[in-house]
């Protein structure tokens, strides 16, 4: 019922797309497959470094914010060394002025 649902609500276009799958499930894994780019955790971790608190937002909405934009910078255990180097990283990313980069 809800793979014939899920087809009968989507374009034609998508529909062709996940017409082979036999279940919801594959279904929407082929979409999510196509559809959902992985994370630039590096990007992800700039937007965490450089978003201030805006006019208006109170504290508990910026907290909130900072929150969901740290979900997106896969933290994860790691090593003195490790965390170091990140903080380079995001440091270097955070201020350069290149107009390469």
């Amino acid at each position: 019922l809800k793979l014939q649902l899920l087809h009968a609500w989507v374009s034609h276009r998508i529909s062709i797309m996940i017409e082979k799958a036999a279940t919801y499930e594959a279904a929407v894994a082929t979409l999510k497959a196509h559809f959902v780019k992985p994370v630039n955790e590096v990007f992800a971790r700039h937007l965490l470094t450089t978003r201030h608190q805006r006019a208006g937002e109170s504290l508990d909405e910026y907290l909130e914010t900072q929150n969901l934009l740290a979900r997106n910078c896969s933290y994860r255990d790691v090593t003195a060394e490790e965390h170091m180097n990140s903080q380079i990283r995001d440091t270097y990313v955070a201020g350069v002025h290149s107009n390469y980069i």
